[in-house]
């Protein structure tokens, strides 16, 4: 499906979880998976993305979406699709936002890491 938009999915390399795959269509992202990275069990997530426009980039967050079996350290779990609009950008970039672990604790992206995908 071209949507006249690049869509992509940033590399996150030093996160705990990660994007591995992402397939896109009706909704926008309508299915995906994500690996954790961590030796932590990951209870949730949170996908973010971001539009970019030529002059910046709008960053957005989707639900919180609990995992109740979880994501072992090491696995591939599918993520539910989520309904993105379409916005007036050149480039669409997904991430995962946060992930509350078993142990109670959070992590949040940080949005200096999210950067443009040239090709």
């Amino acid at each position: 499906m071209d949507f006249g938009v690049k869509l992509v999915i940033a590399p996150q390399k030093d996160s705990p979880g990660r994007l591995v795959q992402a397939n896109f269509g009706t909704p926008l992202l309508s299915a995906a998976k994500i690996k954790n990275e961590s030796k932590k069990t990951i209870l949730s997530y949170r996908i973010g993305w971001s539009y970019v426009h030529d002059d910046q980039m709008e960053f957005h967050k989707g639900d919180l979406r609990s995992v109740p079996s979880g994501i072992r350290p090491g696995t591939t779990q599918d993520v539910a699709g989520q309904a993105i609009p379409m916005a007036d950008a050149r480039q669409v970039i997904f991430f995962i936002e946060e992930l509350t672990f078993s142990d109670g604790k959070r992590w949040t992206s940080k949005k200096k890491n999210v950067r443009i995908q040239r090709d």
